[in-house]
């Protein structure tokens, strides 16, 4: 009996693991990889530039917008919250960003691809 019931836990615990080590619905904030915007500090810089460009009051204003979203498994942006917002009128600027915003390459936990929280900040002016 003991046998029998040894042969069951020795078949099923690669599973069990694996079940217990995967986590599709998590949102991680700690990971091995972290998420990386697509080519890199420099490719996100310029992508901010290229919103913040054609905003006439950018220019004028010193200070930071904050972004908080998540990542899904694939880098698909979701979940967008604003943290903080200099003005109401940053409002379409923060929204053109967020519709164009590319996919991430995704954080990595165990060498595998999850969902993952990240903070975006945006600087204007030489703060």
């Amino acid at each position: 009996m003991h046998t029998m019931l040894l042969a069951v836990i020795l078949l099923y615990a690669p599973i069990l693991t694996a079940q217990r080590d995967s986590f599709p619905g998590d949102i991680f904030i700690t990971y091995e990889e972290m998420p990386q915007f697509p080519g890199g500090e420099a490719a996100r810089k310029k992508f901010i530039a290229s919103h913040l460009h054609s905003c006439g009051i950018c220019e004028e204003v010193t200070g930071s917008i904050i972004l908080k979203f998540d990542l899904d498994a694939t880098g698909y942006p979701i979940n967008l919250k604003i943290i903080r917002s200099l003005h109401p009128h940053f409002l379409p600027v923060i929204e053109a960003i967020w519709a164009t915003m590319p996919c991430f390459i995704p954080g990595k936990w165990k060498g595998q691809p999850v969902n993952t929280s990240i903070v975006f900040p945006i600087k204007l002016g030489l703060e």
